[in-house]
């Protein structure tokens, strides 16, 4: 069951046959804020280095 407000807006997924549907977060940006965390590297060096290869592979 989803509790809902007036005028909420609402996620709807489809994954074969379901549908789910959940509320939509005030906030995507805070509801998605981390996700990526430690995708990119462990720590600060470890994401520079990434960001260098990925920019060394860039048309010049």
């Amino acid at each position: 069951m989803i509790l809902l407000k007036e005028g909420q807006k609402l996620i709807i997924e489809l994954e074969g046959d379901r549908m789910i549907v959940t509320a939509r977060p005030k906030s995507l940006t805070k509801a998605l804020a981390g996700a990526a965390k430690g995708v990119y590297g462990k720590n600060a060096a470890e994401i520079d280095e990434y960001v260098r290869k990925e920019r060394e592979e860039w048309p010049r």
